[in-house]
């Protein structure tokens, strides 16, 4: 008779589980939250959490591991004080096996952009930077691999 005075509340529990109010986001808009989170770390000049955005398995065309973008993280840090970014998805391009090539144009200064400073008018440095993002087994989109090169407003138009 026990059981019959928790049947109820089984069900509510059921029912509260069923209207979570976390959406479904789809692997582009995952990505999009990776991306927008580095932005913040970065700005922030949050080594930590920047660093937990790179995956373990990191490696770029010039042999760069986790660790050393780690410590090219933490020069940069050091050396600019203050750090705006704005940046623009270029392209987002769903691959197999849980992974997503990511174009982005990226303005980096030292000064806040002044209103909607578009990146077309930016004034810091402009870069083009081409990610391969992955999830991997705990659920997480991190960081496998970047190149990066300056870019010039004409790229960006």
């Amino acid at each position: 008779m026990d059981w019959l005075l928790r049947l109820p509340l089984f069900w509510v529990l059921i029912l509260l589980a069923g209207c979570s109010d976390t959406p479904y986001l789809s692997p582009e808009d995952q990505v999009r939250q990776f991306v927008a989170r580095g932005e913040v770390a970065v700005e922030g000049r949050d080594l930590s959490t920047a660093a937990a955005l790179i995956s373990e398995q990191y490696s770029d065309g010039r042999r760069r591991t986790r660790h050393e973008i780690r410590r090219l993280l933490a020069g940069y840090f050091l050396r600019h004080k203050s750090i705006h970014v704005v940046y623009r998805i270029d392209q987002l391009e769903l691959l197999e096996d849980a992974q997503v090539r990511v174009v982005l144009f990226a303005g980096i200064a030292g000064t806040a952009p002044v209103g909607s400073e578009a990146l077309s008018q930016w004034r810091g440095e402009l870069l083009r930077i081409e990610m391969l993002v992955v999830q991997e087994s705990d659920e997480a989109w991190r960081l496998q691999s970047a190149k990066w090169r300056r870019a010039s407003k004409k790229d960006i138009l």
